[in-house]
């Protein structure tokens, strides 16, 4: 399964370079400029300008956290990732196992999976990655607004399989 685990290791890290883009646009509709960053949410950096450098783990908390972020459903496993990245799994052939593993060797049963369900989940942030990339790029228009826009919602289910909303649109 190691290129199933290289997969998914490129996918979760375009996923983390990804969410600064999303980050930027929740901070202008949020308050009006990309630099301001959100209260409450730990990112790993407090300007906007440091959070390219910050851990992209941390840039997994936004998530969610608003309109843009929350057009992103997490599929991915931080844990397996990290043990995927420092050579720390263990596969067992016969049941189709991956299991994570500490630093002492022993098993870290958050991270465990059978290898079916991460081959799901690297299709599944293949899909996350299709949303992101058509976000901004969709509407053939110059952005003016970002706000609510039925019209742009409707045109959106039709291409994506996300039931959040997207508003960017005149």
């Amino acid at each position: 399964p190691s290129d199933i685990e290289k997969l998914y290791c490129r996918e979760y890290e375009l996923i983390g370079s990804l969410l600064v883009l999303f980050i930027g646009l929740d901070n202008i509709e949020r308050n009006g400029a990309f630099d301001v960053m959100p209260k409450g949410v730990d990112l790993g950096a407090k300007s906007f300008d440091k959070l390219s450098v910050a851990p992209k783990a941390k840039r997994f908390n936004a998530v969610g956290t608003g309109s843009f972020t929350g057009l992103i459903k997490q599929c991915w496993n931080p844990v397996l990732r990290n043990a995927f990245s420092h050579n720390r799994t263990d596969f067992d052939c016969t049941t189709q196992v991956i299991r994570t593993l500490r630093e002492d060797g022993t098993n870290d049963s958050r991270g465990n999976t059978y290898l079916l369900e991460m081959v799901r989940d690297c299709i599944l942030m293949a899909r996350e990655i299709m949303v992101i990339r058509d976000i901004p790029f969709h509407w053939k228009r110059p952005v003016v607004t970002i706000g609510l826009n039925a019209d742009v919602h409707a045109r959106r289910k039709s291409w994506c399989t996300c039931a959040s909303i997207i508003v960017l649109g005149v």
